[in-house]
């Protein structure tokens, strides 16, 4: 009879999530298997005003309308940013270090992020984000409401990623994965794990596309570079349903973020299918009675476990907590520092350096500007003359020739000093969309009242940045600019 009255039905089965990708009306379902995740079906439906509606379209297609959901954020108001924190913080100090990276981010914003991996040097590799809560509730709050099972929030660039390595399989070479979509483009980079990540919105989405991808071949030496661009132009099978099947991969692959809030994933973990029925009154009856009685005595003993345990975690604590509040007294000290600084206004120090940037046309840009003496020129120093019995710079002149070494001067002797040569010849290192914007660049500096003979020692077309690399040399003349000196 006990055996009859413990027994339950449980559905047992392979856990399904589908990937939504609301923008562009597209889903995936994936399941697991032995062999790792697997795409069960693909499916399409129109984009709707209301995002609730598009979903349940994309799941009734799917005929899956009762597996959870996974959908993405994108767009101008996601700020995302790849990151690199000292080890000496430890895994407890990155979550602070994370926010402060983020102090412009708007009131209200939802952070998260994710430690890709480490450097030889110990350094954290992070990828974090902020999107602002009232994104993330446009997006899930329809979606709950209309009765979808939703486990997660996103970036679709975080799906990107997944999608390629997904499709690319276990090759070990440098990957990028990009990908233009209406809310913008975003680009993804990576070896064995994602290393650079990129949200991109506004104009010339293609210009920003190939000068993210020479800024990680560059700065992360990745070498030969494989691109695989997903999306309406994907070049691989099935490339439209990349970033659905990215976001289905969500419990299954790295990395991942989460921007729901709190009290909406209470119930995401349950697993697909899984239910307990009792359903038998005398059980039910006979279980409120033994943990009405029992109750009290278990109370006691777990409250006097937990007590101890709380007094060991505490002792191996004391340290740490030591240790934060130093940081934070060393952090409070860092504000105070930058308010100051901040206070301060900018004064130009380089007038060269901005006239340089407004002559640069908007097709242009510098990856190098050297200033050096003419080669023809003496590179002896300037020598000018100084009384020594004049103190200009706050020093004792009598106290500062002993400590040189040398004889005191008599009064009105006038002694030589030696400043460094004046630059007189700048070379300057740069790309361009077009050739013509080259020599637009050259007859501006020529232009400049302090610049002469500019001459353009190279120009040629370079395949990887897809833009015209060019060197120039000027000789610069005795000192005059165009800004204002101070």
């Amino acid at each position: 009879m006990l055996g009859k009255m413990l027994r339950f039905s449980r559905k047992r089965g392979d856990f399904h999530c589908a990937g939504l990708d609301l923008e562009t009306g597209r889903a995936v379902l994936v399941k697991n298997s032995p062999a790792g995740p697997e795409v069960v079906r693909k499916a399409e439906a129109e984009p709707r005003p209301n995002p609730a509606d598009t979903a349940l379209a994309l799941l009734e297609n799917l005929d899956a309308p009762e597996v959870p959901v996974v959908v993405g954020l994108a767009g101008e108001d996601v700020m995302v940013k790849t990151l690199r924190l000292p080890g000496d913080i430890g895994q407890s100090g990155i979550p602070d270090a994370v926010r402060w990276q983020f102090t412009d981010a708007p009131e209200g914003s939802i952070v998260r992020f994710a430690v890709l991996g480490q450097f030889p040097g110990g350094q954290y590799e992070v990828l974090a984000a902020a999107a602002p809560e009232t994104l993330v509730k446009e997006k899930a709050v329809p979606l709950r409401d209309a009765g979808a099972r939703l486990l997660a929030t996103d970036l679709r660039v975080c799906a990107l990623w997944r999608a390629a390595k997904f499709l690319a399989g276990q090759e070990e070479r440098s990957l990028a994965a990009v990908e233009v979509s209406p809310s913008g483009a975003r680009v993804a980079c990576g070896r064995d794990r994602l290393e650079f990540a990129r949200e991109i919105t506004g104009e010339n989405l293609e210009f920003e596309v190939r000068r993210t991808l020479g800024y990680y071949q560059s700065q992360y030496g990745a070498g030969e570079v494989a691109v695989v661009r997903f999306g309406p132009s994907g070049e691989v099978e099935d490339a439209r349903f990349a970033t659905a099947l990215g976001l289905a991969l969500w419990p299954f692959a790295e990395p991942k973020l989460d921007f729901l809030p709190k009290k909406m994933r209470k119930a995401r973990r349950i697993p697909e299918g899984a239910s307990v029925f009792p359903g038998i009154k005398a059980w039910t009856v006979a279980a409120g009675l033994f943990f009405a009685l029992a109750a009290p005595y278990a109370y006691a003993l777990a409250c006097g476990v937990q007590a101890r345990s709380l007094e060991r975690e505490a002792a191996a604590l004391a340290p740490k907590v030591a240790e934060v509040r130093e940081i934070r007294a060393e952090r409070k000290k860092l504000e105070d520092w930058t308010g100051i600084v901040e206070s301060f206004d900018p004064v130009p120090l380089a007038p060269i350096l901005s006239d340089v940037r407004y002559a640069a046309p908007s097709k242009v840009w510098l990856t190098g500007l050297e200033l050096t003496p003419e080669k023809d020129e003496s590179s002896a120093p300037r020598k000018v003359q100084k009384d020594p019995a004049v103190n200009t710079d706050g020093e004792n002149p009598e106290e500062a020739l002993k400590q040189n070494g040398q004889p005191k001067p008599a009064a009105g002797q006038i002694r030589e000093l030696e400043l460094p040569p004046e630059p007189s010849r700048m070379r300057l290192e740069g790309f361009s969309l077009d050739a013509a914007s080259v020599g637009l660049f050259r007859d501006n500096l020529t232009a400049l009242p302090w610049c002469e003979r500019v001459e353009s020692l190279k120009v040629e077309y370079d395949e990887k940045a897809g833009a015209y690399r060019f060197e120039m040399t000027a000789r610069v003349k005795g000192g005059e600019t165009g800004a204002e000196k101070r």
